[in-house]
């Protein structure tokens, strides 16, 4: 029996200061976004480079 593995690879916005809190948490918000899109199109695993 086969099984199939579906993932997919995300780029995010890099905050430049990585101690600005607003950059950290909208690039959070981006992350959970784009792992909610990944699942609804079946994915299981997503890499973040």
């Amino acid at each position: 029996m086969s099984r199939t593995l579906r993932l997919a690879v995300a780029q995010t916005t890099v905050p430049e200061d990585p101690g600005d809190r607003r950059a950290l948490h909208a690039s959070g918000t981006e992350i959970r976004d784009l792992m909610r899109r990944a699942a609804a199109a079946g994915v299981r695993l997503v890499q973040f480079p």
